[in-house]
């Protein structure tokens, strides 16, 4: 388990390229947090150019995802609402074609 800046997360692992991660419910969740958890899971996967997204279960259940740039910098959400880890990873490249159009 991680945390960074009040946010505790734990790395479930790569799938499809795409980093899985949870939200642990620490005293920020991943949301609140997202600048610093993005820096963070990128700093423990490489290489970071390849990486669009970080999906992340909320303190919900409910996936969603955090959008990242070419230089590996937060930029905004992917929302999903995905309930299975399976189901956000299928929903993932429409949901960033919709952030690109915002």
């Amino acid at each position: 388990m991680y945390e960074v800046q009040g946010a505790s997360f734990q790395l479930v692992g790569i799938f499809l390229g795409v980093p899985v991660i949870i939200d642990m419910n620490g005293r920020r969740t991943v949301t609140n947090a997202a600048e610093s958890v993005v820096a963070k899971v990128l700093e423990l996967v490489r290489p970071r150019g390849a990486i669009q997204a970080i999906v992340y279960r909320d303190a919900y259940g409910e996936f969603d995802a955090l959008v990242v740039d070419t230089a590996g910098r937060f930029v905004g959400y992917a929302i999903m609402r995905a309930s299975s880890q399976d189901e956000a990873l299928e929903k993932l490249p429409e949901a960033l074609r919709q952030h690109e159009t915002l």
